[in-house]
C-alpha cells in the first residue's frame, strides 16, 4: 500500500492554487493540508503541519520561493520542495533532485505524476540535502542577492561592480542602482565567473566589460556603464 503523502500549496495567485489542488485530488495517496497565498503564513504552517511536500511558486511578493527554501532547510523536519512556476527561465537553473523538483505552469499531469511517484518511494529528507541542492542552483548568468526585502537576481552583464562596506556588500548595476546585501564580498566572489569579474582592490570586484581605462601610475581604473 502506498504511503500517504501530505502537502501544502503556496502561491500568491488563488487560481493557481485551486488548479493545482484539482490535479492533486487525482492522487489517492496525496493529501493537501493547507493552501496559502501569503508566503509567511505558508511557512508558519509548514513548521506546524510538517508536510512531506511543499508545492510553491517562485516569484511572489515580499518573499519568493527561494526565500522560503532558505527558511525551510533549517526546520527539524524538512519537506520535499516542488517549485511550480510560470517562467521557463528557471528550468535551466534548477537541476531536479530527490529534495527539490520544478514544474512549469500550466501543469503537465504526467510530469506531476512522476514527481509524486519519485517522492513516494523516497520520503525521507533533511536540511543538509536541501542545502546542498539549493547551493548548487545555477541561475542562468544571474547572481542570487539576498537583501533586507527579499532575494533578487541580477544578470552578470548588468553588474558594474561590487564594493565591500563593512559586513555588507553594495552592488552597483549599469542603470546606476545600488543594492545592499548582508553577504560578504568574498562570498559573492565565489559565485561570480572569474573570467568576467576581477578584484582590482581588496574591497572591490569589477566587471571587466565596464573597464574603460586603466591607469597603472595612479593604480586605478575608469569604468563606463555606457
Amino acid at each position: 500500500m502506498n504511503q500517504k503523502l501530505t502537502s501544502i500549496i503556496i502561491d500568491d495567485e488563488i487560481e493557481a492554487i485551486e488548479l493545482l489542488n484539482i490535479h492533486l485530488a487525482q492522487f489517492e495517496n496525496v493529501q493537501v493540508l493547507g493552501k496559502y497565498t501569503n508566503p509567511e503564513e505558508g511557512f508558519l504552517n509548514i513548521s506546524k503541519l510538517n508536510p512531506n511536500i511543499v508545492f510553491m511558486d517562485i516569484e511572489m511578493p515580499q518573499h519568493n520561493g527561494f526565500d522560503l527554501v532558505q527558511c525551510i532547510k533549517s526546520l527539524k523536519r524538512v519537506p520535499k520542495v516542488v517549485f511550480v512556476t510560470g517562467y521557463d527561465k528557471y528550468l535551466e537553473s534548477i537541476t531536479p533532485s530527490n529534495s527539490l523538483q520544478i514544474l512549469l505552469k500550466p501543469i503537465d499531469p504526467i510530469k506531476l505524476k512522476k514527481v509524486i511517484e519519485d517522492f513516494q518511494y523516497n520520503v525521507v529528507n533533511d536540511g543538509s540535502e536541501l542545502e546542498k541542492v539549493f547551493s548548487g542552483i545555477k541561475q542562468h548568468n544571474r547572481l542570487l542577492v539576498p537583501t533586507q526585502n527579499g532575494t533578487i537576481y541580477l544578470k552578470f552583464q548588468d553588474i558594474v561592480f561590487l564594493k565591500s562596506d563593512g559586513n555588507y556588500t553594495v552592488i552597483t548595476t549599469q542603470d546606476g542602482k545600488e543594492t545592499i546585501s548582508a553577504y560578504t564580498l568574498k562570498r559573492f566572489e565565489e559565485k561570480l565567473p572569474k573570467e568576467l569579474f576581477i578584484r582590482c582592490h581588496s574591497s572591490n570586484l569589477i566587471n571587466t566589460d565596464y573597464i574603460f581605462k586603466i591607469d597603472k601610475k595612479k593604480k586605478c581604473c575608469t569604468l563606463s556603464a555606457g
